[in-house]
């Protein structure tokens, strides 16, 4: 994001706790809205029930995701040393979750997600009622 810096500037100055967390509520804004125009490409690219994995549009779309998460843990970083000094940002929980889920989704490679379309089409699959049979024994 092209404010970061524009944001270290904001913290460094004397400006009052209201402009800086009006800055800071803008930032978050615009944050939120990038990672919502990945998700609005995300399921116009690659719509939810499509059997056809299409690797490249994947990987591009991956690339944005982990861009954004790049950057949105600049403004989290930053965030938190508002929070340091009780200066509490409208939409910095919301940018977390987004952060949060991000991350979880990176958390799995497109190799994963194609091999996982694999099996599903193939038939290799576990039943719901048996993933949550085992789940119930493992917790006894």
């Amino acid at each position: 994001m092209v404010a970061l810096p524009l944001f270290d500037v904001i913290l460094a100055s004397d400006e009052s706790p209201e402009r800086t967390r009006g800055f800071a509520a803008q930032v978050v804004r615009a944050s939120l809205s990038d990672l919502g125009q990945i998700e609005k490409l995300d399921e116009n690219l690659m719509p939810e029930g499509s059997s056809l994995f299409d690797r490249q549009k994947a990987v591009l779309l991956r690339g944005m995701y982990e861009e954004w998460a790049r950057q949105t843990e600049g403004v989290l970083y930053r965030l938190g040393r508002l929070e340091k000094r009780s200066i509490l940002v409208e939409g910095a929980g919301e940018l977390r979750d987004g952060y949060g889920r991000t991350r979880a989704m990176l958390s799995v490679s497109p190799e994963q997600v194609e091999a996982a379309e694999r099996d599903l089409e193939a038939g290799k699959v576990t039943p719901l009622e048996e993933v949550r049979r085992e789940l119930q024994l493992g917790a006894r």
